[in-house]
């Protein structure tokens, strides 16, 4: 098991570098190894115009993540190309504007490819060519941990987990994980006085993190609080495999004080899922916080008419009545109970995982607005229809909801402090609250409040609800773009005004990708949360990760909290991708295809724990019935005639489509399921869902910062088949398993039913019956 560079694993030597047309080796200027740091260089005489070849054959087989190439002074080149294998499989061509040479010095290949061999051709066309660095990086061996810990040493020998059947620990936090180390193992632990899974509580382990050893006699685990142990527990399953585990010794911990994630309050039919991915995703990846956003989704016993006005505008939204209300997907459209909120709260502290609250207040109001017009922060000729609440149903959307609550207005602090008291009531924060502040477009408009700056009205804000959550012992967090110079916004001279203990998250980075604008609060003396961290966008994340007083990054998600949307949106898929760069001090861009890979490798089987499901397919001995098998492109009926539990259908789509982000996936087709007693069951076909574009890799994030919140398809709710094509790109084939809802009635066909606006689209490839 090794993931990083994987130059040492290159056998060089001077033969291995010879004219493309030749084969001959050319007399070179300089004859360094590129792979230690030395250059070569050879004269465009040698060559005329034809390339340089450059053989890198490894000790054995490796995946090559991508290769990175620095390039002497004075080398010309007119292209590079890397191929693998004797026969010269095309991976990736790298060529300027034509009649230009490559100015860059460095530049980067990215190989996606599993190989013993790389072929590195460059290209000079009457001009001497160069190479005075090469870094290849990858991995090889079976990667059975991730996120990547600090130290693994794994054995080849392995110990039944039934050995395991008992504890002992010195502390209740020890205790805890061996109830879910217990559970998720599928064993009784029972707490025993010489129990062969030790759990030591050691103050010299660092926070979050542990020490686990495992021999053929006992296993040890070293932490010092209940995370560490959480993770120890984690990493031991993760070991698991034919119900053993090998004798190892694994040191980790986390590079990251805050790993986060945002999200809505669940729906209550969504509880479980809920509970489900904080057990088998986010527990597993390492996270340790939730930011949990409020709104009017939980039950307010001081103010009921906030409770009943969001749900009134939901029901008035769905009829069709009123416009979209911002965030409805929150709690289903309704609110949960006091008791359930806890109970989200306790679920997850169990695990070592702080939820906390996110209470939208100054902008993003509009659940208190609405029920109490009458603090509206709205312009003097607005200020009577907005006290009486005279809206239409044809008014515009974008004034129907009051944006932003009066700070000059006492009544709009006593509201809010009394939905904040019982909020902090019932979540029990430890440390921290998120008071929102993003986003504040309507500020300075009533009268009074025009006597004073946008800056002034924001930092007394800011102070008011800071000092009233110092009373209770609490430190506020807030989203940092009001305080941002780079903005429209007329406030952030109010960074100045404010305490330096507040946690500032910022999230408009994508709005200034070439820029690292944390530096502005960080400058200020604030500590920073990467908020909104999007692997699929955010850019020079190694270096702007460590800088001193950046803690922390946290992932969003902004739609439902249930596998549908979240699948559909990608954030199932950047949480896991997201855990590794918040957990692991070795993170590199270098190495996402590595990441990826390991993950596909890993999502099968976390899916159907996700959605709490057996899949025919995962199980060994499966009966299975192939139905088609790349058809003639007008057939659309496939005879069946049998009892299956599951129908896979392998698939990709011809053209690609648009992907609008935020909406229903488009669907392109559907598969009619008919049954011997003649009744049917449709599966829809959605583009970037259960099926997608041929011509494009699995994961490979849409790069235009228009799709920085949702920048994965077909992520998580399928599998893919990926083969690469003569000129180096990728086809690629979709695996979705349908989990048949009556697996007691025999199917007596499958018919395709591709959708008029593209009736050309969906190619199957095969369909198989389980």
């Amino acid at each position: 098991m090794y993931v990083g560079n994987l130059n040492h694993l290159v056998r060089f030597l001077p033969d291995y570098v010879t004219v493309t047309e030749t084969g001959k080796v050319p007399a070179m200027r300089k004859n360094g190894n590129p792979l230690k740091g030395e250059s070569l260089f050879v004269y465009w005489q040698e060559k005329i115009y034809s390339g340089i070849d450059i053989r890198l054959p490894f000790e054995g087989q490796v995946f090559v993540d991508q290769i990175r190439l620095t390039f002497p002074e004075g080398s010309k080149l007119s292209g590079v190309s890397l191929f693998s294998g004797e026969k010269a499989q095309l991976l990736r061509k790298y060529s300027p504007e034509t009649g230009h040479t490559i100015s860059r010095p460095q530049i980067v290949l990215e190989a996606n490819y599993e190989t013993d061999l790389l072929i590195l051709t460059l290209e000079g066309d009457f001009a001497s060519v160069g190479l005075e660095n090469l870094e290849i990086t990858g991995s090889y061996g079976k990667i059975e941990l991730y996120p990547t810990p600090v130290k693994a040493e794994i054995s080849q020998v392995r110990v039944p987990v039934s050995r395991f059947a008992g504890f002992r620990s010195d502390c209740p936090e020890g205790s805890q994980a061996a109830a879910i180390l217990g559970r998720k193992l599928g064993i009784s632990l029972a707490a025993q006085e010489n129990g062969p899974i030790c759990f030591c509580q050691d103050p010299e382990v660092a926070e979050n993190g542990f020490e686990l050893q495992i021999t053929e006699a006992e296993m040890r685990i070293r932490a010092s609080d209940l995370r560490g142990f959480v993770y120890a527990a984690e990493t031991v399953v993760k070991l698991l495999c034919q119900e053993t585990l090998p004798v190892c010794q694994i040191s980790d911990r986390p590079s990251m004080a805050f790993r986060g994630v945002h999200l809505f309050l669940p729906a209550r039919e969504e509880i479980p899922f809920y509970r489900r991915l904080v057990e088998h995703i986010l527990s597993p990846m390492g996270y340790n916080c939730i930011f949990m956003q409020i709104s009017a989704g939980m039950e307010f016993e001081s103010h009921p008419e906030i409770n009943a006005g969001y749900v009134h505008a939901i029901e008035q939204m769905k009829a069709g009545i009123w416009p979209a209300f911002p965030h409805h997907q929150l709690a289903g459209g309704k609110f949960l109970t006091k008791a359930e909120v806890a109970e989200l709260v306790a679920f997850a502290a169990e695990f070592g995982i702080d939820v906390i609250p996110e209470v939208q207040s100054l902008g993003h109001v509009q659940y208190i607005t609405l029920p109490h017009p009458e603090i509206a922060e709205v312009a003097a000729s607005d200020q009577d229809d907005a006290a009486v609440d005279t809206r239409q149903e044809d008014e515009r959307p974008k004034f129907f909801y009051q944006h932003s609550y009066c700070p000059s207005n006492p009544d709009s602090y006593r509201i809010l402090f009394d939905i904040l008291d019982e909020i902090i009531e019932v979540m029990k924060p430890k440390k921290y609250v998120h008071m929102g502040h993003d986003e504040v477009y309507e500020i300075g408009l009533c009268p009074t409040c025009r006597q004073k700056t946008p800056a002034t009205l924001l930092a007394e804000d800011i102070n008011r609800l800071h000092d009233y959550l110092a009373q209770k012992g609490l430190t506020m967090m807030m989203w940092a773009d009001m305080l941002q110079p780079v903005t429209k916004y007329k406030t952030y001279d109010a960074i100045d005004r404010i305490p330096k203990d507040i946690l500032m998250l910022d999230f408009i980075w994508y709005f200034h990708m070439d820029k690292d604008i944390e530096d502005n609060l960080l400058d200020k003396g604030f500590q920073v949360i990467f908020g909104n961290m999007y692997s699929s966008h955010f850019p020079r994340y190694e270096s702007r990760i460590r800088k001193n007083g950046v803690i922390g990054a946290q992932t969003s998600t902004w739609v439902a909290c249930d596998a549908e949307e979240l699948g559909r949106e990608g954030k199932l898929y950047e949480m896991l991708f997201s855990a590794q760069m918040m957990w692991s001090d070795s993170y590199t861009a270098d190495l996402k295809y590595t990441y990826d890979r390991i993950l596909k490798a890993k999502i099968p089987t976390l899916r159907a724990s996700l959605l709490d499901c057996t899949y025919p397919s995962s199980q060994e001995g499966a009966d299975r019935w192939i139905v088609a098998e790349m058809p003639a492109p007008e057939t659309t009926a496939f005879a069946v005639n049998r009892l299956c539990r599951s129908v896979e259908f392998c698939h990709t789509a011809a053209k690609k489509r648009h992907r609008i982000p935020w909406v229903p996936l488009e669907v392109i087709g559907n598969y009619q399921i008919r049954y011997t007693d003649g009744t049917t069951v449709s599966v829809p076909i959605t583009y970037g869902g259960n099926i997608g574009y041929r011509s494009r890799r699995q994961n490979e994030p849409f790069e235009h910062s228009y799709y920085r919140h949702n920048g994965y398809t077909t992520a998580f709710m399928v599998d893919s088949d990926e083969t690469r094509t003569p000129d180096g790109g990728y086809h690629c084939v979709y695996r979705y398993e349908w989990l048949n809802p009556s697996p007691e009635k025999p199917v007596e066909s499958i018919t395709l039913q591709r959708a008029e606006h593209c009736p050309d689209d969906v190619i199957i490839h095969k369909i198989t019956t389980l």
